[in-house]
């Protein structure tokens, strides 16, 4: 079984979410966002709009389970 389909069969089986970091670093946001919940699309969207004003519950809770990073000094 290739990566990419055993990470999306556990993405199925567990309460995941996947976020890519392509090579040397380079960190590319997404313009539009799917949020999965049990194997099923519960909500898709303009990136930014989605992250701001979230429709469905499951959404805003992934949301705000998203703990804040301190910077560095």
């Amino acid at each position: 079984m290739s990566s990419l389909r055993e990470i999306n069969q556990l993405t199925v089986e567990l309460p995941t979410a996947q976020g890519w970091v392509r090579p040397a670093n380079e960190v590319s946001l997404p313009t539009r966002i799917a949020v999965m919940r049990s194997g099923r699309l519960v909500e898709i969207g303009d990136a930014e709009h989605l992250l701001r004003h979230p429709i469905q519950q499951y959404t805003r809770d992934l949301l705000a389970a998203v703990p804040e990073v301190a910077a560095r000094h």
